[in-house]
């Protein structure tokens, strides 16, 4: 499975990874990509922070002695800073029509959710001048793994 870095370059950029120094951790402050201004990068650039908020273990299925299915829900924050930022993140709200953001999350093996994605502004003030609008995008998806027990199952029953 690939990393929710590289995909979000796939998404946003197609297979030029040179633009892949764009897409950083988020800050201490949980919403804002680690600034370009910090660091004396190109601040020219549209900056992508992710970070996934948290991950929970939703629901175990067996298919009889050998495997069991699970499933995880993970709640993933990208939030936008740039010239490009809206545009980034308004294309979120369509992702469930692209196949190719769709076939990105199938390689990390995941699946979005339709309706647990919401969208909004934070104003990141840098004190009192250049105050910046970063967009930041709440999502949810699930991924489904398969696991299987060499040794029987964990649990038995006594007879």
């Amino acid at each position: 499975m690939e990393a929710l870095r590289t995909n979000l370059n796939r998404i946003f950029f197609g297979d030029d990874d040179t633009k892949l120094k764009y897409i950083v951790p988020i800050g201490y402050d949980r919403v804002v990509p680690s600034h370009p201004c910090q660091s004396n990068i190109d601040a020219s650039a549209t900056w992508i922070g992710y970070i996934i908020l948290n991950t929970k273990r939703n629901i175990r299925t067996t298919t009889g002695m050998q495997d069991a299915s699970i499933s995880v829900k993970q709640e993933i924050r990208i939030s936008f800073m740039g010239p490009q930022a809206e545009e980034f993140a308004n294309s979120t709200l369509i992702w469930d029509d692209q196949i190719s953001t769709i076939k990105a999350f199938e390689l990390m093996g995941s699946q979005l959710d339709y309706d647990k994605r919401r969208l909004y502004t934070h104003i990141v003030e840098e004190h009192g001048f250049n105050n910046e609008i970063c967009w930041v995008v709440d999502l949810t998806a699930h991924s489904f793994y398969m696991q299987t027990f060499d040794n029987g199952p964990w649990i038995t029953t006594k007879s």
